[in-house]
């Protein structure tokens, strides 16, 4: 997208509600100094049944550097604070090796793995989840 759209869709998620039912919501992830976007993690709160997924993505140059880990696992802590959701979902290709490494240090548990096909091409989706402790108990 041009840096105009960008502009734009950082000032409406700026101003956005966090967690509305079936509405994708943006979480900025910033570089803690300097304060640059160096990537994002989408959540959907989903109002048919107590549970919440995610998706992130992170610049090539943030990455390896533990920024994600802390920025997802803020995230989780976040969602479970603010809302009634008893899980957390987040699915990824068994490819994405980071994002997979990613998902397991933050505790979640891989649950499912679907063979599908992405963009035309075959693949094996993971199904992660973490589980609300509070609600648990």
């Amino acid at each position: 997208m041009s840096s105009a759209e960008a502009q734009a869709f950082l000032s409406e998620m700026a101003g956005a509600p966090l967690f509305l039912p079936d509405l994708w919501c943006q979480l900025a992830i910033a570089d803690g100094l300097s304060g640059r976007l160096i990537g994002d993690i989408g959540v959907c709160v989903r109002s048919t049944e107590p549970c919440a997924e995610i998706g992130f993505t992170l610049a090539p140059a943030s990455q390896g550097q533990g920024l994600g880990t802390e920025a997802v696992g803020a995230a989780l802590e976040l969602i479970f604070a603010l809302t009634l959701v008893a899980r957390v979902i987040a699915t990824t290709d068994a490819r994405n090796l980071p994002s997979v490494q990613l998902l397991k240090r933050v505790g979640m548990q891989l649950q499912q793995s679907i063979q599908t096909t992405f963009r035309g091409e075959p693949c094996i989706e993971l199904v992660f989840e973490a589980r609300n402790a509070t609600l648990a108990a």
